[in-house]
Parts: structure tokens; C-alpha cells; sequence
């Protein structure tokens, strides 16, 4: 739920909160609903 409020976030929040790991919460997010950390590389 975090990781799907956090990628509607406003460029102008995120850029007001620059501190906090954005990109990092919507990864985790995208990693453990699309189960991205199951596949491995060829």
C-alpha cells in the first residue's frame, strides 16, 4: 500500500522530500506485487 501511494506522490512533493528513498519504495513495491524477485537472469 506504501509503495502504491508513493508513486502517486507529485514531482513537487518528491522534489520537496528529497530525502526519502522514492524510488526505492516503488521498486519494492513493483518487486513484490509483480513477484520480480522470482525471475532470474539468463
Amino acid at each position: 500500500m506504501l509503495g502504491e501511494a508513493a508513486n502517486k506522490v507529485s514531482a513537487e512533493t518528491r522534489k520537496k522530500h528529497e530525502k526519502m528513498p522514492w524510488k526505492d519504495i516503488i521498486s519494492t513495491r513493483n518487486r513484490v506485487i509483480h513477484g520480480y524477485f522470482f525471475q532470474t537472469r539468463s
